[in-house]
């Protein structure tokens, strides 16, 4: 409720005319580049992942100069000291893009095996190399040497390795034969395209010829299920880091059903469950994703009003079910 009465306070104070240009700022402090750099780490991502023919989809390495111009642009738009819309997007509120899992998908990958295995145990206890030559061989010299966590199912374990270095994950596992390497399956972490808004706020960009479009979303109300209600602020940066603010807008998903569930509202059994989950109204028409608590997606056949969970290992999911106007997540356990 706090946060809600600090958001309209803040809407209160922005100018809702769209501004004239000012002249701001690409320098700034290391310590504001580092606040921002991940940002442009993501928003370089995406921007791989949108231009299909003749960019860098299939490029392991991300383009340094997309990285560079995104973060020109995001510390533009911080350096505008005179557009109020800035100072709420930068330090009221403050928006930048959001990893769901905490982890970055473009430093992280998981390996999976077999958990009685010698070398398995190496990597579940950060011992690297781990004396299987066929993985020590790919995680080494792209420096996937921390481990982030670890976690098994029955005679699988799955390790998240970390980074020190930012790749285009996807490209890099599609290189090495379908991310298989004999005993071990490796796979990205979570959303293939980098981080999702999936937590309330976010930004997005969009490039013209001479400018970069940046879209900072706040979203606010029962965001736990989908938020209700989304604050969108639209800046322009230009090659000089000229920044003009474009204006806001407010979308309200509140009469579509993106809110608590009621009694009359699709649920789902048993949970626990073992083989499947039965809904309790039609889901032949939506989408059904499950992603475990590390942003993995698994997927899962479904019938009508049925879900088939069965090969999926033990442990604490996340069920997605949407169709075109409205989204709902629910936990559950498979044991």
């Amino acid at each position: 409720m706090k946060r809600a009465f600090m958001f309209i306070g803040i809407c209160m104070i922005i100018n809702f005319c769209k501004a004239q240009p000012v002249i701001s700022s690409c320098m700034t402090s290391d310590s504001i580049k580092a606040l921002y750099y991940n940002d442009a780490i993501d928003l370089a991502i995406g921007r791989v992942y949108s231009v299909p023919y003749g960019g860098f989809r299939d490029s392991i390495f991300i383009p340094q100069t997309y990285i560079d111009t995104f973060l020109n642009a995001l510390i533009a738009v911080y350096n505008d000291t005179i557009e109020p819309a800035s100072d709420s997007v930068c330090r009221l509120l403050p928006i930048h893009v959001h990893c769901p899992t905490g982890l970055r998908n473009d430093r992280n990958i998981v390996v999976e095996a077999d958990s009685n295995l010698l070398w398995t145990q190496h990597l579940k206890n950060g011992i690297i190399p781990t004396g299987y030559a066929d993985l020590d061989s790919f995680i080494i010299p792209y420096r996937f040497t921390t481990v982030r966590g670890a976690y098994t199912n029955q005679s699988k374990i799955n390790v998240i390795l970390q980074s020190d270095s930012n790749y285009n994950t996807d490209a890099l596992l599609r290189q090495k034969a379908g991310s298989r390497i004999y005993d071990a399956q490796i796979f990205p972490i979570g959303d293939d395209s980098g981080c999702s808004h999936s937590h309330g706020y976010h930004i997005s960009d969009s490039i013209g010829t001479g400018f970069v479009d940046l879209t900072y979303e706040y979203g606010y109300d029962h965001c736990e299920t989908g938020c209700i209600f989304f604050k969108l602020w639209k800046f322009r940066v230009y090659p000089d880091c000229t920044v003009e603010y474009l204006g806001d807008s407010l979308y309200d998903y509140s009469h579509i059903g993106i809110n608590e569930p009621t009694s009359e509202d699709l649920r789902f059994y048993p949970i626990p469950a073992n083989d499947k989950l039965i809904t309790t109204t039609s889901i032949e028409n939506m989408g059904v994703v499950v992603f475990d608590m590390s942003g993995r997606q698994w997927p899962v056949p479904y019938t009508q009003k049925e879900i088939d969970i069965s090969s999926l290992p033990l442990g604490v999911y996340c069920l997605r079910i949407q169709n075109s106007n409205r989204s709902i997540i629910r936990k559950f356990v498979k044991e």
